[in-house]
């Protein structure tokens, strides 16, 4: 078990990220762990040159932070890197993850999971959302 920064760059533009801890499965595969938390943040990039810019927010988190609303604020991100290496950023390199087998997971998180908070409680009128099948 590791905790993880997972990375979509979709070819339209759109980017998405969950921070989540992975277990690697006695068969080799590589799955999210359905008893920790996520946080997802979602947004677009772009390439400019061999750098690829993004701008995102935290969507969703499963721990509320007290005095946080949901959405949070954007924030700018610069990773580089070639098309067949792993991506950098200031802080990370990024991977290939190898043997992943949870993509209908990972696509719900993306996707469905959204918490709408004004940092202290939930708005009245949300909505829960779809919730990933456990």
């Amino acid at each position: 078990m590791a905790p993880a920064d997972l990375v979509v760059l979709y070819p339209n533009g759109k980017f998405a990220a969950v921070s989540c801890y992975l277990i690697r499965q006695v068969d080799g595969s590589t799955t999210i762990s359905r008893g920790d938390g996520d946080t997802v943040r979602i947004g677009e990039w772009k390439k400019i040159g061999k750098k690829i810019l993004v701008k995102s927010r935290i969507v969703y988190r499963t721990i509320v932070i007290e005095g946080r609303a949901i959405p949070e604020p954007e924030v700018n991100e610069e990773f580089s890197g070639s098309d067949a290496g792993p991506l950098r950023s200031s802080r990370w390199e990024y991977r290939k993850l190898q043997q992943f087998s949870d993509l209908v997971y990972l696509d719900t998180l993306i996707r469905c999971d959204r918490r709408r908070c004004d940092g202290h409680k939930d708005l009245e009128d949300f909505e829960p959302p779809c919730m990933p099948t456990q």
